[in-house]
């Protein structure tokens, strides 16, 4: 993303049998007007390359180079909560390791059904890494991740670290001899299919209050028909369905934007949820 990334993980497998081709590794400090977040809207020109090309994996790390982002062959988006639950079981299964797992609120709830799978505590937190940074200093974590793709291990820098973490995942492929599809069908089959999806919206800074007292006042207990059995309102408001699917409506500290998440193993349940929580922003008004 014309950051710090660089091609550090081209040099880093050079006179290896591992093929890299680096894509927008020179420095520009204007990230050529792209924002250089690892997310799926960002990524038009590594997900169209992936169609094209016979890789097997391509990692995308931020402007900073502290998060990452994955492609799967044929240009599919892999979700930074998909990495953090390939690393989790990598690091239990693989290098047979144990360990404290922490996850952000707005994570995802496979991370979740791994841990408990594995018999392994796991910490929910506010969304910023700060929160897991600290649990990673008073306890022994394993893993701690946030959604946007921020992820720290276990004998390491209580901090995120993008090229590290598409080097664990390359690890994983190796230990396993599979290719990373081969991998993901394994876990979906013991653990489900997870469709996770994030919107951005402009919402006004003098709206914001309103919208939560909004959501205090209607005491929603159904959305999009669907019933609501969990409300939780530390960090946002997430609100959980009957079959663990859920909608959390968060605002930014730093800019007039509200952030709607969805997750569900239906697509089309999250599209919906989705749907309901853009419709119930823009219904509040002056």
């Amino acid at each position: 993303m014309y950051g710090a990334g660089g091609d550090l993980i081209e040099e880093l497998f050079k006179n290896t049998a591992v093929s890299v081709d680096s894509f927008r590794a020179e420095i520009n400090p204007s990230f050529c007007g792209i924002s250089p977040e690892p997310i799926s809207k960002n990524l038009d020109l590594i997900l169209t390359e992936m169609k094209k090309r016979e890789h097997d994996l391509a990692l995308v790390t931020d402007g900073d180079g502290d998060r990452i982002g994955a492609v799967l062959p044929g240009g599919k988006f892999l979700t930074p909560g998909w990495i953090m639950a390939l690393l989790l079981i990598h690091f239990v299964k693989n290098r047979k390791e144990r360990g404290v797992v922490v996850k952000t609120l707005s994570n995802s709830s496979l991370i979740k059904n791994i841990a408990s799978e594995y018999g392994l505590k796991i910490y929910e937190t506010p969304v910023g890494f700060k929160h897991i940074a600290q649990i990673m200093q008073e306890e022994d974590v394993l893993i701690g991740g946030e959604e946007s793709g921020g992820i720290g291990f276990k004998n390491y820098i209580p901090e995120r670290d993008g090229i590290l973490s598409g080097l664990l995942l390359i690890e994983m492929m190796a230990y396993e001899s599979k290719g990373i599809e081969d991998i993901i069908a394994s876990v979906e089959k013991k653990f489900g299919r997870y469709h996770y999806q994030r919107i951005d919206m402009h919402y006004p800074d003098r709206l914001k209050p309103k919208l939560f007292k909004e959501f205090k006042r209607k005491e929603i207990k159904k959305i999009a028909g669907y019933d609501v059995v969990n409300y939780e309102n530390y960090d946002g408001v997430k609100f959980t369905l009957r079959d663990g699917s859920w909608l959390i409506f968060r605002l930014s500290g730093t800019e007039p934007i509200l952030r709607i998440y969805s997750e569900s193993k239906s697509i089309k349940k999250v599209k919906q949820l989705l749907d309901f929580g853009s419709k119930f922003a823009l219904s509040i008004n002056e």
